[in-house]
């Protein structure tokens, strides 16, 4: 019931479901129209009423992008949101890709 979105250096945006101890598939996306929009219009996400969007973003990630992803929760409608610091099994997820 979690998508979690990382937002990385060079305006990357990896994102899995669920969370990092679950050993999740983390794919990678950019802040395009064709990109994260669709990540947040996707079935598996609008269809859960429980789904929660989980943004954290690393040191090297711009506050340009972190804004672009919030204008982008915003143009979906996507209600449930929340802004969360990255952990060390976020990390560790991150480096194992």
């Amino acid at each position: 019931n979690a998508l979690n979105i990382v937002l990385d250096e060079a305006d990357k945006v990896y994102y899995f479901f669920g969370y990092p101890g679950d050993e999740p598939e983390v794919k990678q996306t950019d802040l395009s129209t064709s990109g994260l929009r669709q990540v947040l219009l996707a079935e598996q996400v609008k269809s859960n009423p429980d789904m929660v969007v989980l943004v954290k973003a690393t040191k090297s990630s711009r506050f340009k992008n972190l804004v672009d992803a919030l204008d982008e929760l915003k143009i979906t409608d996507t209600r449930k949101f929340a802004l969360v610091g990255l952990r060390e099994e976020d990390k560790a997820l991150l480096a194992a890709r």
